[in-house]
């Protein structure tokens, strides 16, 4: 995935601030569903794609 998103066709991907979740996190999907719905709690574990 890394080097398609290398490629000059994504070049402005970055400028974008897309995030992604990685699967290990949802293991601490109970702590998580105490914060409520709102997207603070996954966004603050979530990691930038660079």
């Amino acid at each position: 995935m890394r080097a398609q998103l290398a490629r000059p066709a994504f070049s402005r991907i970055a400028d974008l601030e897309i995030a992604y979740l990685p699967y290990g996190e949802l293991e601490r999907r109970k702590a998580i569903s105490r914060f409520g719905s709102a997207l603070k709690a996954i966004k603050s574990i979530s990691r930038a794609l660079s």
